[in-house]
Formats: structure tokens, sequence, C-alpha cells
């Protein structure tokens, strides 16, 4: 026992220590995800609102350009500027209400190219709102590479839909700068819109552009949790397990997200634990090999009582045996009555506690008097045994109960079934013992069938004994049997 306790306080303090720092280890990188995640917000809101400052003074622009009957290629100059000067920029362009380029920083390229079919001109087109709106990862029609879009709408002197205004940013802007942030070998960053729309991932995974995540953990934490949170998830696109802080930009439909590997949270930790366990290891050795001696000598002296101690141990495992077979019937291997009186009243407090259903089947073989009479008594055990033995497979719960209730009558205890779960189990027993087919001349069908009495009730305090439950079902039984047997009655 000294030992004993000795390796048990040793083992603890590993354990708690090491327990400890496992928390600590947690804490520490919630709080660097979530401080990250901020900083990730504020870098995207500040990127986003800067383009869409310069979209809302082209939407002004516009205007006064128009105004004064200049035409809007005179911006094209204007225009290559902002993108040349702004390395977030990939175009700036204004589109008429035909999806015609008519001033673009990509004066050339964006000739005779029409945008109509672009998500953002369809949104513009469809919808008076004169809000920025943030379209998904598309590649660029000039230039091909990935771009993200921030747009929006122009509106006529009479207030119907004129172009849009929309400013092309770089995708590589933000893999770039997500690049350069420490988050580990398995780390992700990802930036995505309110619907689950993928705008920009780290690591870079071309197919998962545009893909929506809206059904993956980070999500769902944010519908229920809020704008800001830390938990530890399974990633929707890798399948893989990290701590992941999010944050909802103020301003603008998108959200960002920081995802760090437990390899990465923990592989301080696991080495301080390897090294607690090491040395805790050699203590336990040194502590093993002098507490070899003394056990030797102690169990010396401990013969007699090892020995009334075994002696102990196989008179309760001798006792278990009978305890089992007290409870078990010995020709089905079903329980035994005493078993089901026991159970009976377990499962009716309980039902009682949870305010359930309880359900009981009595069962009773047709004709079993003439079975034995015609074929004798061995093969009436037989009978009872693969009735028994098919019976006891037919519940699909481990708290439905089987036993034998006495002569041929079995009974099904259902905990948690109401009446129609009663009878559907009920009819199932009897379609089963029919199917067995095993020959009975003494019953019309020519072969072995049961009738089944089906209960059920929802007790409460003030219900009677749980023997009234017995009492119904047995009415019910002959009930059934009164109606010509092989069936089953409420």
């Amino acid at each position: 026992m000294f030992l004993l306790l000795v390796t048990l306080s040793l083992t603890s303090v590993v354990a708690w220590t090491s327990w400890q720092e496992y928390k600590e280890e947690l804490s520490l990188s919630k709080a660097e995800t979530s401080n990250l995640a901020r900083a990730l917000a504020q870098h995207a809101s500040d990127s986003i609102q800067s383009a869409d400052n310069i979209v809302i003074s082209l939407v002004h622009s516009v205007g006064l350009v128009k105004g004064d009957g200049k035409p809007l290629r005179e911006l094209n100059p204007f225009l290559s500027q902002l993108v040349a000067e702004l390395q977030i920029f990939q175009a700036l362009s204004i589109l008429d209400e035909r999806g015609n380029s008519v001033a673009s920083s990509e004066s050339v390229l964006s000739k005779n190219i029409n945008f109509a079919d672009r998500e953002y001109f369809r949104y513009h087109q469809n919808k008076d709102d004169r809000e920025p709106y943030i379209g998904p990862a598309i590649h660029s029609k000039t230039t091909g590479e990935f771009i993200v879009t921030v747009s929006r709408r122009l509106n006529n002197s009479k207030g119907n839909f004129a172009g849009v205004v929309v400013a092309t940013l770089r995708l590589d802007f933000f893999q770039y700068f997500y690049a350069e942030i420490d988050i580990g070998h398995s780390g992700v960053i990802f930036l995505a819109k309110d619907d689950g729309t993928l705008l920009v991932r780290r690591p870079f995974i071309e197919s998962t552009l545009g893909s929506n995540v809206s059904k993956g953990r980070v999500f769902d934490a944010y519908r229920k949790k809020g704008p800001a949170a830390t938990i530890m998830a399974l990633s929707i696109i890798d399948q893989k397990v990290r701590l992941y802080s999010y944050r909802h930009l103020e301003k603008y439909p998108l959200l960002v997200a920081v995802g760090i590997g437990p390899e990465e949270i923990f592989a301080s930790w696991r080495e301080k634990t390897f090294r607690l366990i090491v040395i805790c290891g050699l203590l336990l050795t040194l502590l093993s090999m002098f507490g070899a001696y003394l056990i030797r000598q102690i169990n010396k002296r401990q013969t007699s009582e090892g020995e009334l101690q075994r002696a102990k141990l196989e008179l309760e495992s001798l006792n278990k045996e009978l305890e089992k077979l007290a409870s078990e019937d010995g020709l089905t291997g079903l329980s035994n009555r005493r078993k089901f009186d026991k159970t009976l009243k377990q499962e009716y407090i309980r039902a009682i506690r949870n305010r359930t259903s309880l359900a009981l089947i009595m069962i009773d073989v047709d004709r079993f008097k003439q079975y034995n009479d015609i074929y004798g008594h061995p093969a009436g055990d037989n009978c009872l045994t693969l009735i028994g033995s098919a019976l006891k497979k037919l519940p699909a719960r481990g708290a439905d109960f089987v036993a034998r209730y006495g002569g041929e009558e079995i009974v099904i205890l259902l905990p948690e079934t109401d009446i129609d779960g009663a009878e559907s189990m009920a009819e199932r027993a009897r379609i089963l013992i029919e199917s067995l087919a095993i020959t009975h001349s003494g019953n019309p069908p020519g072969v072995v069938t049961i009738s089944a009495g089906f209960t059920a009730i929802k007790p409460t305090l003030g219900d009677p004994n749980p023997i009234a439950l017995v009492k119904t079902a047995d009415e019910a039984l002959y009930r059934a049997k009164a109606a010509g047997r092989n069936r089953i009655s409420r």
C-alpha cells in the first residue's frame, strides 16, 4: 500500500502538472488566435473599405462627368493611376446598363468585353441597392488572375439602373499577406462571405475557391455564438481538427477565421510532458527495485492470508454464478419470473421518474398442451427453447427485457415504449415464431404459433402497483386467444 500510495502520488503530481500546462497552452493559443483573427478582420475591413471608398467617389464622379457632358473615358488615366498606386487593385471599371465598359483602368484590355454575365452586374441590375456588393473569387476576363470584386450600383436621374462601378481586388494581395503569418504547418486562414462563399484561403487550393463552407463548424458557431468566438472544430474542407478563432467584419458581410493545428498548439506541452514522464519513470523504477525486496518479505508472512483471500474470491464467484442461475430460466436461457418481477419494479419506478411510457407484451404458445401430448415433453422442451432463443434476439434495444413468465408464457418488457410500439413488437414476435415453422399438427396452421396481449401505460406516483400492468396484458392475451389464437390483442 505504501508503494502504491507513493506511485499514485507521484503519478498524480505529474498528471496534474501536465494537465495545468495543457490548459495554459490551450488558453494562450485561444488568446493568440483571437488576437490574430481580430487583426486579420481589421486588415480585411481596411482593405475592403479603401476599395469601397474609391468606388463611392467614382459613383459621385460619374454623375459630375455626365452632368458636364464629358465622355466617361476621360476618367481612364485617373483610374489607371489609382490602380498603379494601390497594390490591392487589379482594375477599376465603370460599366453601362448593358455591361459594356465605358471607363476602365484597363481601357485597352477591356475594350469590346461585355461584363453583363458577371454575378455582381446581375446583382445590381436586379436589386435597387446602393450598398456595396462583394462578389466571389473569380478569374479576371482581362488578365485571367484570381480577383474579388467590390461594386456599387449606378442610377440615372430617374432612379433606374444605369450601370455599375466595380473595383477588382487582387486575390494574391490577401494570399501574400496571409503567407507572412506564422500559423504552423497545419494552420489555416480563410476569408468568406456571410453566405459561406469562400473568397481566400491559406493554404491556397484553387478548387476550394467559391465553394460553400456555411455548413462547417465555424459558421455554425457564428450563427449560434455571434460575431466572434474561439472553438475546436473539424474542417469541412480537409477534415482536420484545429483551434479556430473567427471574427465578423463590422461594416461588411465577411467573416475571417484563423485555425491552428493541435500539433503546433501542444508541441511545447508534449516536450515538457515527455520529460516529466521520463523522470517519473526513473523514480518509479528505483522505487520498484527497492520495494521488490520488501514485498517478497511481506508476501512470505501473508501466504495464509492470500489463500484465504483466494478462497473468498472463489466464493464470491460462486455466489455470482448462483445469483445468475437464480435469475435465469434453465430451459430457455431467458430471464426467469423472479428476475422479471424485480426488473418490472425497477422500470416502473424509472418510468414514473422520467415520465415515460412502459409497455408489456404477454405471450402464450398456442395449444401447447396438445403439442406435448402429440410429440412428448422432451419435444415440448425443445420447442420452448427454440421460441425462447428467437424471442431473445428480437428486441433491438439493450433496455428491452425478455423473460419466461411460467410454463409456455413469455413476457417482453419495453421501457420508453408507447402502445403503438408495443403493438409493432408483438406482431413482429408473432410473425417470427410462425416463421420458425415448427410442426404442430394439433394447431390449425400446422405449425407452432403464439398469441400475444400487449398494453402500455405512462405511470405516475398515484398509479397502482405495477402488477396491474401484468394483469392488463394478461387480459389482452386472453382476448387474443378467445378471438382464435395466432393473433395479437390490446
